[in-house]
């Protein structure tokens, strides 16, 4: 009879074994090598076609020792791999929420509605696991708001983009919620809810009324003194064309001096003093985010070129500045420390995200 193999040299089998149809056959190979090829198996679930989804979530829920073992779970729908459009049906999300009552160590979740109205799936209580990384597609709404609350631990959160409700008041978090959140993405008017978050890096996208979210999320600045990065999405025009993009670059001057990035500021074509005024307040900025997707005609290369240059004047400290053009396309100038000359590299749809990278 041969003696069992260390644990030692089982976890290496089993971290040396890539994830899929190779790691599957190896928790039938042997008993010793079921637990540990099960952890590794079952650590980063990714679903993306509603059948698999199903299957998958039925299987967690119906096993609660697998479900236990899930650190990490994507749900939501690739349309490369499947033609369904529109709402899915209750028992697909009944599914979803029976997975996540039983996944206890759950510590990432990206989960996505294509109609984002199936909020319940969050509702507390029930759910036992306390988040670090959460990615939601969902309106935000009371069920949200609490789910929320109830997550202590959670350090980076991007929430669906989406107006705020103007015939009904935003659900409201409590001053303690989210004591550990550190990054987010999503809607202004819940960044305005964030005050008492120690954040570091955030991207704010703000909807109508503008007059009314803009200035609630500029006074919260003063609450993040932490802050590295802020990126603020349509920021609209003032009636001169340059009145709130001066404004709230001066204000976020006085607010949060100490930024290493900062975007994405509607350059104007004309008049670009005021701007250039607030640029000399940041003396450590490093990633500048201009939007240009007003300017007609759209600007070439040598005034791309320029324009860097000229807003380096006034910040010296700019090692990047990127440039929004129409149809998601992104310039982004790097300029040489050394010999001072500007490259630049053209991103189309998907591109880096440099505020988090600040």
């Amino acid at each position: 009879m041969h003696a069992p193999l260390p644990p030692e040299i089982l976890s290496r089998i089993v971290h040396f074994t890539p994830p899929g149809p190779d790691l599957a056959h190896l928790c039938l190979a042997s008993h010793a090598l079921l637990a540990p090829a099960q952890a590794k198996l079952y650590h980063t679930i990714h679903l993306s076609e509603p059948h698999q989804t199903f299957s998958a979530c039925t299987t967690l829920t119906a096993h609660p020792r697998l479900a236990a073992l899930v650190s990490s779970l994507w749900v939501y729908i690739d349309p490369r791999r499947t033609q369904h459009r529109g709402a899915l049906p209750r028992a697909y999300w009944d599914a979803v929420r029976g997975a996540l009552t039983h996944a206890s160590a759950l510590r990432s979740l990206v989960l996505f509605d294509s109609v984002a109205q199936h909020t319940w799936v969050l509702a507390p209580p029930a759910l036992p696991f306390q988040l670090a990384e959460a990615k939601i597609k969902f309106l935000y709404d009371d069920n949200v708001a609490r789910f929320l609350h109830s997550q202590k631990s959670l350090t980076q959160l991007h929430l669906v983009d989406h107006p705020e409700p103007l015939n009904q008041h935003a659900p409201m978090l409590p001053p303690n919620s989210l004591p550990e959140l550190r990054e987010y993405e999503g809607p202004a008017y819940v960044a305005a809810q964030l005050a008492n978050s120690p954040i570091t890096h955030m991207q704010a996208c703000l909807s109508r009324p503008y007059d009314r979210q803009l200035p609630r999320l500029l006074s919260c600045i003063p609450n993040w003194p932490r802050l590295r990065a802020l990126n603020i999405l349509n920021i609209p025009n003032g009636p001169t064309g340059e009145d709130f993009p001066s404004e709230t670059t001066n204000l976020i001057a006085t607010y949060a001096p100490h930024l290493h990035h900062l975007g994405a500021i509607p350059l104007p074509i004309m008049n670009r003093t005021p701007i250039h005024r607030a640029l000399t307040r940041f003396p450590y900025l490093r990633v500048l985010e201009i939007d240009l997707q007003a300017w007609l005609p759209q600007p070439p290369e040598h005034l791309q070129r320029t324009l860097a240059s000229e807003l380096r004047v006034y910040c010296p400290t700019l090692e990047v500045v990127a440039m929004w053009l129409p149809q998601q396309c992104r310039a982004d100038w790097h300029v040489d420390q050394e010999t001072h000359e500007w490259s630049f590299c053209m991103w189309h749809g998907q591109q880096e995200t440099l505020w988090k990278m600040a």
